[in-house]
C-alpha cells in the first residue's frame, strides 16, 4: 500500500473547501414553496466568494510556512497549512 507521503500533493485531498452545487438550494425552496430571500439568491455567489477567499488564505498560510522552513517536505507544509 502506497503511504501518504508517496503521494502528490494534487492527490491528497482538502475537505474544507466549498463543494459545487448551490443552486440545490433553489430547487429545494421551490419544491417546499418557500420564498427566495436576498440571501438564498445570492447563494451561489456566496460560496464561489467564500471558496476563493479560503482558497487564498490557504496559499498565503502555505507560503508563509515554505519562508519559515524552506527545509521541509511539501507533505509537512501541506499537514501544517491544513491545520492551522
Amino acid at each position: 500500500m502506497e503511504s501518504l507521503k508517496d503521494k502528490p500533493i494534487a492527490a491528497m485531498s482538502i475537505n474544507h473547501t466549498a463543494k459545487p452545487g448551490g443552486h440545490s438550494l433553489t430547487v429545494v425552496l421551490a419544491f417546499v414553496q418557500k420564498p427566495v430571500t436576498v440571501v438564498s439568491s445570492n447563494f451561489i455567489s456566496l460560496l464561489a466568494i467564500l471558496g476563493i477567499s479560503f482558497s487564498i488564505h490557504l496559499i498565503v498560510r502555505y507560503r508563509e510556512l515554505l519562508e519559515e522552513d524552506a527545509d521541509s517536505c511539501q507533505y509537512d507544509l501541506v499537514l501544517q497549512t491544513k491545520e492551522s
